[in-house]
């Protein structure tokens, strides 16, 4: 079968055109702080490759035989959280209903703590079931599968993570390394909980606790503070994971990069990509992951011209490709304009969009960095701007 541009979930090299993944990253210092027993955050935007670096580090760790390495992915808690938040708001309106007037104000947040606090459970166990679970597909391990139910039930949610991977680190005959994805996913009491168990069983490491902790996702966890409202009451003091060593930040192709992928193609069906077109994807997309495979993917697999490949891609079919794109509302530029729905999100961008610049005067550094953290504006030789002009495009035409 030929492969072809990856647009959705990890890579998959036999499937798909791509870079060798470890090397976007810098392997020796990554390697470096495993070996340091150090506990460290990689970042960056969505659809920028990090479930692929992080599944391609687990390989070459086990591969390579010195610690035992598993990747974990937390974000199916999302739903958990979901479901346990509406049972725990549907709850606290009971109680203000028949208690109100007894109870008072005070009486209501105890409820609605103690509601948080019991909705800990069935998110521990999904964690900890998920662990299992890659523990058995990753590594053929099932011991993990056996014991993660006793363990909840025995130390309960509170410390069921510290002592889940205590006891694995305790009874492996190597090093652990545990790569968690998806860890900004995790909201309120649960993100809590996890943060500081890690943080509880690392004094451990390595006899009785995991050697390397990985945390990845969209945010960098620094200065981690929980907040109730938009008012950005401070529910939590501090940050739950002050044993962070480094933030590593997955970045853009570069240009060659992007050459260098559409060359995948080119070697494996003779199609030419035009100098014209590899400067105009460059243009578009400044290097953005799935925006590059992408145009490249409509172009040359979904639109019926260039599927002949004795005919090369032109700057004017990589054009035409945009506007497919965001005519169909792909699913990377949907969560785009999901962003846009966002008070933060739109206060920056707007600014932005009235001032035509970004400087000490966006409303809020916090804002911004948030801003910065989903690839959405990046840092330029003028400053801060728009991280690509597709972005751009969607950005203008949602706020304005």
């Amino acid at each position: 079968m030929e492969r072809f541009f990856n647009t959705a979930g990890p890579v998959k090299p036999e499937i798909h055109y791509c870079l060798p993944p470890l090397a976007r990253l810098d392997l020796p210092d990554l390697l470096n702080l495993i070996d340091q027993e150090k506990y460290f955050v990689l970042h960056a935007p969505r659809q920028t490759g990090k479930t692929t670096c992080l599944l391609a580090l687990m390989e070459h760790l086990n591969r390579e035989g010195r610690y035992t390495c598993l990747y974990t992915n937390v974000e199916a808690v999302q739903a958990v959280q979901a479901v346990e938040a509406v049972e725990a708001v549907e709850a606290v309106q009971a109680v203000e209903a028949v208690e109100a007037v007894q109870a008072g104000q005070a009486g209501q947040a105890g409820r609605a703590g103690r509601a948080g606090r019991e909705n800990l459970a069935p998110a521990m166990e999904a964690i900890l079931r998920g662990i299992a679970d890659n523990a058995r597909h990753c590594l053929g391990d099932t011991t993990l599968l056996e014991s993660y139910r006793a363990v909840l039930a025995n130390y309960g949610p509170l410390i069921a993570l510290e002592s889940f991977l205590g006891l694995w680190a305790s009874q492996s005959q190597k090093p652990v390394v545990l790569l968690i994805d998806e860890i900004d996913s995790l909201v309120g009491d649960t993100l809590i909980s996890v943060l500081r168990q890690i943080r509880s069983g690392y004094v451990r490491r390595p006899a009785a606790f995991p050697q390397s902790i990985v945390l990845c996702g969209v945010q960098d966890v620094r200065d981690y503070r929980l907040r109730r409202n938009e008012g950005k009451e401070v529910i939590t003091g501090g940050s739950p994971f002050n044993i962070k060593a480094q933030t590593l930040r997955l970045g853009n192709f570069a240009r060659e990069e992007v050459a260098a992928l559409y060359g995948e193609h080119t070697r494996e069906t003779g199609q030419l990509f035009e100098a014209g077109a590899l400067g105009r994807v460059w243009d578009l997309t400044r290097g953005q992951p799935w925006l590059v495979n992408a145009l490249a993917h409509e172009a040359c697999f979904e639109m019926r011209e260039a599927r002949d490949r004795s005919i090369p891609v032109t700057g004017e079919l990589i054009d035409r490709a945009k506007e497919n794109l965001i005519r169909r509302r792909e699913t990377h530029l949907d969560h785009l304009r999901d962003n846009l729905k966002e008070e933060r999100v739109r206060r920056v961008l707007e600014f932005r969009l009235a001032t035509a610049r970004f400087d000490r005067d966006v409303p809020d550094d916090d804002d911004l960095q948030y801003v910065i953290d989903h690839g959405l504006v990046t840092r330029g030789a003028r400053g801060l701007e728009v991280a690509n002009p597709i972005y751009q495009e969607l950005i203008s035409s949602q706020l304005t």
